[in-house]
């Protein structure tokens, strides 16, 4: 899958060094690589429960949840898409990347696959946008391409 939302150019490139140790090295390879335009299609175990999607970059996660989020009809909504937008400004500008660390993942199309459910749990067919902490990854594997 090609990078179509960000490229290298906009964002300064985070380390793969984590805020904490316990992350896997490959995982965190793997979440770089994105940033490069490499989407890897992966299963991961987070707490006992199966999460499958494709790895995108968080800037490219963010441009997304922009668009998804339900905005409030109270008028707020500008206030709202606004503070989303500063929070996406900065975290592409690698304000939000904690010194350079990454300590997320973020995937799209993810479905959720609990113990003992037959079929994935997912909000519609195509999966939803997720971001979880490297850290609490306990597995993972890659999809061939």
């Amino acid at each position: 899958m090609a990078n179509t939302a960000l490229s290298s150019s906009h964002a300064p490139l985070p380390s793969a060094g984590a805020p904490d140790q316990n992350a896997d090295n490959l995982l965190k390879a793997l979440v770089l690589a994105a940033h490069l335009g490499y989407h890897a299609s992966v299963t991961l175990m987070v707490g006992g429960t199966l999460v499958t999607g494709t790895i995108i970059e968080g800037g490219r996660y963010l441009d997304h949840l922009l668009d998804a989020v339900a905005l409030p009809t109270d008028g707020s909504a500008e206030e709202v898409r606004t503070a989303l937008g500063n929070f996406r400004d900065a975290y592409l500008q690698g304000q939000v990347f904690e010194a350079g660390r990454l300590g997320f993942i973020h995937l799209e199309g993810a479905k959720f696959f609990l113990p003992g459910a037959p079929q994935p749990q997912v909000a519609d067919g195509e999966g939803v946008l997720w971001r979880g902490r490297l850290e609490q990854v306990t597995g993972f594997s890659v999809v061939a391409c």
